[in-house]
Order: C-alpha cells, then structure tokens, then sequence
C-alpha cells in the first residue's frame, strides 16, 4: 500500500498503519505528508490506492498530516 501511494504525484512520505476498529480488529489507513498542500486530496489518494489492490487490501482512511515519524 506504501509503494503505491508513494507513486502519487503529490506524495511525498508516507507510512501505512493499523488503525483499532473495535471488534473487527484494526484496519489500515495511510498517513500521508503532501509535496504541496490540495484541498480534500484525502478521498483522491483512497480512490487511487485502493483502485490498484484486492478487496481485503484497501485502506480505510487517509490522513494527510505534516510530519511522518
């Protein structure tokens, strides 16, 4: 999931982690720093990663964020 979002145009750095979703688990989102900040680009970059994976790969959430640690 890193490597496809980090093919985006306006990724710069990003980190996939998993999330708690209750009883379910956890579930994978994206922590995601921009090369230049776009409005609403969080619904874009979930489309294009998750567009290029199996089902039960796709990530829940993108959260664009200003550092990566």
């Amino acid at each position: 999931l890193e490597e496809i979002l980090k093919n985006h145009p306006l990724v710069e750095e990003v980190k996939v982690v998993g999330e708690d979703a209750g009883t379910l688990g956890q579930q994978p989102v994206a922590l995601v720093k921009l090369k230049e900040k776009k409005p609403n680009v969080e619904e874009e970059l979930l489309n294009y990663v998750n567009s290029r994976v199996a089902l039960y790969k796709r990530l829940k959430k993108v959260y664009v964020v200003d550092k990566i640690e």
